[in-house]
């Protein structure tokens, strides 16, 4: 609910404008110009067309206000009774003045005044969805009483009889000015309480609004008993109405150009934390390329240079001491490059090079890269391609490569001694020069739960804090897989059972490109191909002098 800051002094004076200024000038109306009549129906139709729509947008704005906590549920109360008024008064405008034009106008009075007195039940009436029964009902009971009085005017008591109003019309109207004023009581006491409670730093404004907007409507209801149908009085009270629901909608008017204020005040801080945010991040992106180059040189170093010493002659401490520092050094440079990885695709400087390439070469490329690990850790590890696989696509080799090599570091890593790894690729679809191929790796180790499964593809988090103590590793390999996937165009996910082993699947689509229309790419896979054929062959060299 908004709050401002005031005392009792503006409740006071308003209420006294609100009780002695129109009671005052109704009785000089009525004193003067008793005589006094202008029967203008086109004047009334807009001015009671204008307080019905104002009291279903104030009604309106209210119930976003109460879904939004910016009012309290006491104020259901409230719209229910602009509801009811504003279907009254509605009809009441397009009526002719007779029976029906006074019983519409009474009704509205008599239903507002009674519902706006329901404000002193609102804390009684905790349920919120009883409320919005009342609501409907009052909706649809003022639109059928108000059609019936318009179709059935004969079945009417009579409310005007020789342009006076009758007892009951007075009785209907004094009634329902009692009941408002009876709820604007209600408001004062409750600003009053918080007045108490809470000092001079949160005053609800909406009590007094309210207030004054249950008195000027009280009021009028009164100076209906001095008024007859078109004479000063008459149009006095009318015109206070029109005054309640002006202070209503100005003040909402108020409260709706500062939540707009706040927003747009709002929207340029998040635009200027924005700026700051990608101009950090752009700086932490040059940091960690400036310091990844600056760390992975002497760090290559090391590693080249352990490699060479468990080379030589060590003894077992000594070899077991280099191969110790040759580990370490691989896997620094390793998490090094993760992060360089990570840095450069929050970035978006990670950009697809689509090139011609083979699935067979990747995956014979694979295999060469992968059987040396999985044969020291006793794993069978191979390959598989479903035939149908166009010889030759077009995608992003190193990539891909990527991807592959990640997904099957990550399956022998987890699985023992004795299992198996195995790489598969088919073509599922074809969607004229495009194919959708099928990429999984599965292998038979350890396997996830479920729980498991939803954090692996997180930064730096791998299936549970035993899983780093005991197979090593950062967390940063399957995030950085899924993530250059989804580069690709397609989604990484897994299947897994805790001791059944995982399987790690994707589906990219990639175009196939003809022979005939590769040209180089075509000659320099040929020459890749030549190499891969010839690669471990022995070489036989004869010379002469």
């Amino acid at each position: 609910m908004k709050q401002r800051t005031g005392n009792s002094t503006p409740l006071w004076v308003s209420m006294s404008a609100s009780v002695v200024v129109p009671l005052t000038f109704g009785v000089l109306l009525s004193t003067f110009y008793p005589e006094w009549r202008w029967a203008h129906y086109p004047v009334h139709a807009m001015a009671e067309g204008l307080g019905s729509l104002s009291a279903l947008v104030i009604a309106a704005v209210m119930v976003l206000m109460i879904h939004n906590q910016r009012l309290t549920a006491r104020y259901y109360w409230a719209v229910t009774a602009l509801v009811g008024m504003g279907v009254f008064d509605g009809l009441h405008a397009v009526t002719h003045a007779g029976n029906a034009f006074v019983w519409l106008h009474s009704m509205a009075t008599f239903v507002g005044g009674v519902l706006f007195c329901g404000v002193w039940f609102s804390e009684s009436w905790p349920n919120l969805q009883k409320k919005w029964v009342l609501l409907v009902a009052v909706l649809l009971l003022s639109f059928a009483l108000g059609g019936w009085s318009i179709l059935f005017e004969s079945q009417l008591p009579a409310m005007i009889v020789e342009g006076k109003f009758t007892l009951l019309a007075r009785a209907l109207n004094i009634l329902g000015g009692l009941a408002f004023i009876l709820g604007s009581l209600f408001f004062i006491r409750q600003y009053l309480a918080e007045h108490k409670a809470e000092g001079l730093e949160n005053q609800h404004a909406e009590n007094i609004i309210f207030a004054n907007h249950c008195m000027l409507f009280g009021v009028s209801g009164l100076l209906f008993e001095l008024s007859v149908l078109w004479d000063a009085g008459w149009w006095w009270w009318h015109l206070l109405r029109m005054c309640a629901y002006l202070i209503v909608l100005v003040y909402f008017f108020r409260l709706l150009k500062e939540d707009y204020s706040l927003l747009k005040r709002q929207r340029s801080e998040i635009l200027v934390e924005k700026e700051r945010s990608e101009l950090a991040s752009k700086a932490k992106g040059q940091f960690l390329a400036n310091m990844s180059h600056e760390i992975r040189t002497p760090m290559n170093a090391i590693i080249g240079m352990s490699q060479l010493a468990l080379q030589t002659d060590l003894d077992g401490k000594q070899h077991h001491y280099v191969d110790k520092v040759n580990n370490a050094a691989k896997n620094l440079l390793a998490l090094l490059n993760g992060i360089l990885d990570v840095s450069k695709m929050d970035a978006g400087k990670i950009e697809l090079e689509l090139l011609p390439l083979r699935i067979r070469y990747l995956f014979d490329e694979l295999h060469a890269l992968m059987e040396l690990d999985a044969v020291n850790r006793g794993i069978r590890f191979r390959t598989e391609i479903k035939p149908g696989m166009p010889p030759i696509l077009l995608g992003d080799q190193l990539r891909l490569a990527q991807v592959l090599t990640n997904l099957c570091s990550n399956a022998l890593k987890f699985t023992e001694q004795g299992g198996e790894v195995m790489v598969y690729a088919e073509v599922l679809e074809q969607l004229e020069e495009r194919f959708k191929i099928y990429f999984s790796i599965t292998d038979s180790g350890i396997g996830m739960d479920e729980a498991q499964q939803q954090k692996i593809f997180e930064l730096f988090s791998q299936a549970d804090a035993s899983t780093t103590r005991k197979y090593g590793g950062t967390g940063l390999g399957l995030a950085i897989t899924k993530q250059l996937i989804e580069l690709m165009g397609g989604v990484l996910k897994v299947e897994s059972k805790p001791g059944c082993g995982s399987t790690f699947f994707f589906t990219l689509e990639m175009e196939k490109t003809a022979e005939h229309h590769t040209g180089q790419e075509r000659r320099r896979l040929d020459v890749v191909d030549a190499k891969r054929k010839l690669r471990g062959a022995s070489i036989l060299l004869v010379e002469d002098n």
